[in-house]
Formats: structure tokens, C-alpha cells, sequence
């Protein structure tokens, strides 16, 4: 939890009944999509985000306070059969996602101001069928994993692929190592 947080949200968890709601966005290749854990819609951040109530799940949001691996789960349960391709064709791995946690008022209003509570990277989608409808679950890997992920390179053209397909910058690389140059 963050140390900055407006009197409102002070307020707010001084309170024995308390109304969460989180805030979810997720870059897709169609564009953002912004959901919430409220119902309805709502207008916060300059933004609208769609409330999804017992469709969207988010795991517990890791703490911050070492730096460690963080992965939390967010998942969108009830899925019609037939919309689960263009689901999947949306999903892109290593894409950002933010969540922000919030609380509602007793007129079910935003408390100013939610606070950014994860970032991270989308995984591969799983998905499980439980019968008629389709549940879709995205592994999100926080920020810090990506640091503490070594991820050896090499200066070849294989390499060079893997990030750039196409690019023939790094195609004769083994054969200048290998070549013999005399000097003087």
C-alpha cells in the first residue's frame, strides 16, 4: 500500500465496511481495454472503464516491498465458446498491464484518488472449459521479474532474428570473427 494516499482513501479504510474495486487496464492489439470489478460503467482517470463485476478476476496483488519475482493472475470467467478465438488473437505477449485499487463510497462513487498498485507484462493465455462457457487466465509478470530475468544475447545473426526478422545487419558476423586479418 502506498504511503501517498489522499484523506478520502484514509478515510476510507478507517472504515469497518469497506467497497474495493480495482481498475484494470490492458494493452490488446485492437487498443486499450479498461475494466473494473465494479458493475456499470464508470468515468475515472479521464477514462471510462467497463465494470465486469464476477467476470473478471484478479489474484492477490503481490507487495512490493523486496525486490523479487511478482506474478499475479487476472482472469475473465464466462466467456461465450465462440468469442474465445478473437480473445486469444487479442492477447500479446510482453504487453503492459496496470492495475490501480480503489474504494467506492456509499453512493458507489470513486474515492479520490485509486492508486497504481501493479504493473506488469502479460503472459501466454490459458484457457479452461468448464462446460458451455469458456474461462481465460493471463499469468502477469510484475515489472521486477523482468529485471531480475537474464536474458543472454549474443551478437549473431540468429540472434538478431529473434528481435528483428528480416534484418540482415548481423549476417556476416561468423565469418569476420573466423577471418584471418594480418597485420603489419
Amino acid at each position: 500500500m502506498p504511503k501517498d494516499l489522499t484523506p478520502q482513501m484514509e478515510a476510507e479504510l478507517a472504515k469497518e465496511r469497506k467497497r474495493p474495486i480495482y481498475f484494470l487496464e490492458g494493452e490488446f492489439d485492437d487498443g486499450p481495454l479498461r475494466l473494473c470489478t465494479g458493475m456499470g460503467r464508470f468515468q475515472w482517470d479521464g477514462k471510462e472503464w467497463l465494470g465486469s463485476s464476477d467476470l473478471l478476476g484478479i489474484s492477490n496483488i503481490p507487495d512490493h516491498v523486496a525486490m523479487a519475482s511478482h506474478k499475479m493472475t487476472i482472469s475473465l470467467n464466462g466467456l461465450r465458446l465462440e468469442n474465445i478465438g478473437l480473445a486469444l488473437d487479442q492477447v500479446t505477449q510482453g504487453s503492459p498491464v496496470r492495475i490501480w485499487s480503489g474504494y467506492l463510497d456509499a453512493d458507489f462513487a470513486i474515492i479520490p484518488d485509486p492508486y497504481l498498485a501493479f504493473v506488469g507484462q502479460m503472459n501466454e493465455p490459458i484457457i479452461e472449459e468448464p462446460g458451455d462457457t469458456v474461462n481465460l487466465s493471463i499469468t502477469v509478470d510484475g515489472v521486477s521479474a523482468e529485471l531480475l530475468d537474464v536474458k543472454e544475447r549474443r551478437r549473431t545473426h540468429e540472434d538478431q532474428q529473434i528481435k528483428f526478422p528480416g534484418d540482415k545487419g548481423l549476417e556476416y558476423v561468423i565469418e569476420l570473427q573466423e577471418n584471418e586479418t594480418p597485420w603489419g
